[in-house]
């Protein structure tokens, strides 16, 4: 089979396993290699036109389902629909979500507010949460997201196992010092080109740029910030009150002892060990995923592959 054939079906498959059907310009944009491990000629870069007309003879040969300007895999033409069901349930959850993000521009040390998972890719469910990664500053990530976390308690927006849909899951924390994800697999690759910034004190491109290991699985990343129209600036009011919160927690000298704190209590946590669990805690990175959802999507992913006639790479 042509190979940009294969890297076309392995892309649908891919978002297939999360019941994600494609336009056109997202099978460019996401295009994603069956194998990150192929050779180098097959991953330039390919034109608009060469997917249209490699999408088209996939229709025409029975591999690829066309529906309403969406492609799936044959027999899923349901999910066309169910896309567009979810897209209006997240466009009012972007909406609520905003208020969340409002009052994260007034925590201490924070930079960037990112929406991720299926809220940023508009294919939430009305139980659905509100994934966030969340930049802080450099040397105060422990501080950062012990506000973070006390803040968004006290006004009710923090996800629990009591509140758990329309409630902001504090689930990943990085910082200006390195700005890079270390999940670099596929699953991370397709959440981090979908993140979109909804607040952001310094430039966000500086994220992307810092996790161009994402075009080892998606050839047409780049750095470009696609800027969300549920974003909120930055002004003059919040600007001053986060650098004065800085100034106080700074001359407390807060960070030693709260990274002291949190790091007793994440390791005392039994999901901290439970099998399957991401958990990550240091200086530069915490990630609280106890029960990670790449694990599922990649096994759907990979039976769909199988089925497709497509290698299995991780």
């Amino acid at each position: 089979m042509n190979p940009l054939a294969r890297t076309i079906l392995a892309t649908i498959a891919y978002y297939d396993a999360m019941d994600y059907p494609l336009t056109l310009l997202e099978v460019w944009r996401y295009l994603s290699l069956e194998d990150v491990n192929i050779q180098p000629q097959y991953r330039k870069p390919q034109t608009l036109g060469q997917i249209d007309a490699m999408l088209s003879m996939l229709v025409r040969d029975g591999r690829l389902a066309c529906v309403d300007g969406f492609y799936v895999l044959p027999g899923r033409e349901k999910l066309v629909p169910e896309r567009r069901r979810r897209a209006l349930i997240s466009a009012v959850k972007l909406r609520t979500m905003r208020r969340g993000v409002r009052l994260l521009r007034y925590v201490p040390f924070v930079r960037q507010v990112w929406v991720t998972g299926r809220l940023a890719m508009k294919h939430a469910e009305k139980s659905s949460d509100w994934d966030v990664l969340i930049v802080l500053a450099k040397g105060h990530i422990w501080t950062g997201r012990f506000l973070v976390t006390l803040v968004t308690q006290l006004f009710g927006l923090r996800r629990t196992d009591a509140h758990h849909a329309d409630h902001l899951c504090l689930n990943y924390f990085i910082t200006t010092g390195s700005l890079s994800i270390s999940l670099d697999d596929r699953y991370s690759a397709h959440e981090y080109m979908m993140a979109r910034p909804l607040f952001a004190s310094i430039n966000p491109q500086k994220f992307l740029a810092a996790n161009t290991w994402i075009k080892r699985f998606r050839p047409h990343f780049d750095t470009l910030v696609l800027r969300s129209p549920y974003a909120v600036s930055d002004t003059a009011l919040t600007h001053r009150m986060r650098r004065a919160g800085e100034w106080l927690m700074r001359t407390l000298h807060t960070e030693g002892i709260l990274k002291k704190w949190q790091r007793t209590k994440i390791m005392s946590n039994p999901k901290t060990f439970q099998p399957g669990s991401m958990i990550i805690a240091n200086d530069n990175e915490l990630v609280f995923l106890p029960q990670p959802h790449s694990p599922r999507v990649l096994a759907a992913y990979h039976e769909r592959c199988r089925h497709q006639g497509l290698r299995t790479c991780a």
